[in-house]
């Protein structure tokens, strides 16, 4: 099977953001410990160094503290934080 990836200007949120032709991870909306992000952060770690993904957070709650504490101590140019 062939994945397609979207050309620039087809989408205004990956223009904006750089993720034209990547492989894009979205968390959208609450952040709270409901919605348990444990492997989502295990995965960053272990593909920190695939420049072809992305993942990316819209919103904001208690995990927003765990994500950033993540990201200090695990660097990533593969990570997107928007407050929505």
């Amino acid at each position: 099977m062939t994945r397609s990836r979207p050309r620039k200007g087809v989408n205004p949120f990956r223009d904006k953001y750089g993720l034209v032709g990547k492989f894009v991870v979205v968390h959208s909306g609450n952040l709270s410990y409901v919605h348990p992000l444990d492997t989502v952060l295990k995965a960053i770690v272990r593909l920190k160094d695939d420049p072809s993904i992305v993942f990316v957070f819209i919103g904001y709650g208690v995990w927003e503290k765990d994500i950033n504490e993540h990201v200090r101590r695990n660097p990533s140019r593969s990570i997107v934080f928007r407050k929505g």
